[in-house]
């Protein structure tokens, strides 16, 4: 009888060594519901399918300060429910978990409340970090600029919009993404990470190994000349990526940030480890045009004002030599899209009566998981961009914005086939919208007097004022609405300023003693 009850006790901890050994990712995300509430979700990653036996888990709350219940107790824990039988799809096994709804009550401390699942078993090795155990998934919710309570749940966190990309051929230049979505339409920022480890009570990060790095994420140039790292361009998500190795296996972390006028307010993180194998298939990269640049994977930018009509011609061209045409798949993305992308009756915003539609319709393809809108058609794609700027489209204090609109595409031969493309349109104001004068009820002139140059730049730049407009305060912020250089002049007519920042794009705002505004972009090279 001992036996068999030391054999039993084996098997069972043999059964969870294995499940655990299986984990290769996570990710915590959470959405604000119509009554005030919240509801977390959770998916956990795995490599091989079968029937797990899936229970309930639980996330773990922490920080200076925790958030309250509707009957005024401490939450330091939210439990989750297995929801929507796990799915294998592309060698991955997901499985899907949600919380009741719940409410929270309280401000967030400055440090956030951390929302941590912790799994005691087993990271397996990778290439370019450190392996430790045990494993956490985290994400982080942050207090508001005015610190408003979150009694009311006024902030969904960003949510991933299609699932982690593991599998790559070696050899191979990628131009894909790991795109989010936040319907508040807050702005985003991407990055990457180190993997976190724990226990919950003091949580720290993995170390890159040798010859690894941020900038280095994966093998670079010193194992051969033609890798590409690993990189996620920071304002909307793609990832360049090449790997002339047969065997790497490397953990990717991606990280979001949410800004709400300039705040960060949230950071979700998911954590995927992929391969690199050899490549058995030939490759057809679509080419992607859309004016002013034809390439592939690039972001175009480009500049408008409140009252502007956009019309951008967008075309997905079949690059292949094979005699027969291939069936080419495009896939467009973008919170200032309408949801249907050719109603504006169906704008994702309610005050929003002009979001941008596409002059040719997707479909509705139920037969992806998750459905998606897509156009697919023989040969190439052709459609136009169509979208009628209006106050709606700034930011929430009337300042410039900056949109995004991305596009997948595809060739129906293609072995790991997405790529992604991006088109960025900046949104300033005109004077419809601006702030009025505080000597008058007259539209502000100011951004009529002030030259900017040059643009781009490395990161110096000139401005040249032709009035006299008295003491100006000037601000530059990055994409994420963070303040980055701050200055003030009196009665200049020419000033030199600084970026203070990586490349990218910042936006100058030049202030008046009498309160009148002019909000300019830069691209700092």
């Amino acid at each position: 009888m001992k036996k068999l009850i030391f054999a039993l006790l084996s098997f069972l901890s043999l059964q969870a060594n294995l499940k655990a050994n299986h984990n290769i990712g996570g990710e915590i995300t959470w959405e604000c519901l119509s009554n005030g509430k919240f509801l977390f979700n959770f998916i956990l990653y795995k490599d091989v399918p079968g029937a797990w036996t899936v229970m309930n888990e639980t996330i773990i709350v922490s920080g200076a300060t925790l958030p309250q219940n509707s009957n005024n107790n401490q939450i330091n824990s939210i439990i989750v429910y297995p929801v929507n039988s796990s799915r294998y799809t592309l060698n991955t096994n997901y499985h899907f978990y949600q919380s009741d709804t719940i409410q929270l009550k309280g401000v967030p401390p400055a440090s956030g409340w951390t929302f941590t699942y912790e799994l005691n078993c087993c990271r397996t090795g990778v290439d370019n970090m450190n392996v430790n155990n045990p494993i956490l998934y985290v994400s982080k919710m942050y207090p508001s600029k005015n610190l408003t309570p979150v009694d009311s749940c006024f902030d969904s966190s960003p949510q991933f919009k299609e699932r982690p990309k593991r599998h790559y051929a070696s050899g191979v230049d990628y131009h894909i993404a790991d795109l989010a979505f936040d319907q508040d339409d807050d702005s985003l920022e991407y990055g990457l990470g180190l993997s976190f480890v724990g226990p919950t009570s003091n949580t720290t990060t993995v170390a890159f190994k040798p010859a690894y790095s941020l900038s280095s994420y994966t093998n670079d140039q010193t194992f051969d000349s033609r890798n590409l790292p690993y990189n996620i361009q920071s304002d909307n998500g793609l990832i360049t990526f090449s790997d002339y190795a047969t065997n790497s296996v490397y953990g990717i972390l991606t990280k979001v940030n949410s800004y709400r006028e300039g705040a960060l307010i949230s950071t979700i993180y998911r954590e995927i480890k992929t391969m690199v194998q050899p490549r058995t298939v030939e490759i057809n990269r679509p080419l992607f045009k859309g004016l002013p640049f034809n390439g592939i994977s690039k972001t175009i930018y480009d500049t408008v004002s409140v009252g502007d009509t956009l019309r951008m011609p967008i075309s997905i061209i079949d690059t292949s030599t094979r005699p027969m045409k291939e069936v080419m798949t495009m896939v467009p993305h973008g919170f200032s899209f309408s949801n249907d992308f050719v109603n504006r009756k169906n704008c994702r915003n309610p005050k929003d009566t002009s979001c941008a539609i596409l002059n040719y319709g997707p479909y509705l393809n139920f037969a992806t998981n998750p459905p998606r809108y897509e156009i697919s058609t023989t040969d190439s794609i052709s459609i136009d961009l169509e979208w009628i700027i209006d106050c709606n489209h700034l930011d929430r204090d009337g300042s410039s914005k900056t949109h995004f609109f991305n596009f997948g595409y595809e060739a129906d031969s293609s072995a790991n086939p997405f790529y992604y493309s991006g088109i960025a349109i900046t949104v300033i104001p005109s004077g419809s919208c601006n702030l009025v004068s505080l000597q008058g009820d007259k539209p502000q002139k100011l951004e009529n007097e002030i030259n900017l140059f040059p643009n781009p730049n490395t990161g110096v730049f000139n401005l040249n004022v032709t009035g006299d407009y008295g003491w100006l305060t000037i601000e530059i912020r990055n994409i994420a609405g963070q303040l980055v250089n701050k200055q003030q002049f009196n009665s200049a007519s020419s000033m030199e300023l600084s970026i203070n920042g990586e490349a990218g794009i910042y936006f100058v705002q030049v202030q008046n003693e009498n309160g009148e505004r002019a909000n300019l972009k830069v691209v700092k090279q």
